[in-house]
């Protein structure tokens, strides 16, 4: 299972429906980013390091999603849900 399927499997029970869109946006945008060289590889680690971060226990915390969201955006603007 690839890193945003780990993720998204694990949010928590009160994530909302649009944080779950966002995210596998974010995730869709950082792969097709990532493939294409068109996002910062920098900010790309430390969206992934966060990612790991917050899969560590298994559970993503309300604030883990939230940090994550806001690395994807940094990340990938198309991310940020002004789409």
């Amino acid at each position: 299972m690839e890193q945003g399927e780990r993720l998204l499997a694990a949010l928590p029970p009160e994530a909302t429906e649009q944080q779950r869109q966002d995210l596998s946006f974010s995730i869709r945008c950082l792969a097709d980013g990532s493939r294409w060289r068109e996002a910062d590889p920098a900010l790309v680690g430390r969206y992934s390091r966060a990612a790991r971060e917050a899969l560590a226990d298994g559970r993503v915390t309300p604030e883990e999603l939230e940090r994550v969201l806001q690395l994807a955006a940094e990340a990938c603007p198309m991310a940020r849900g002004d789409r």
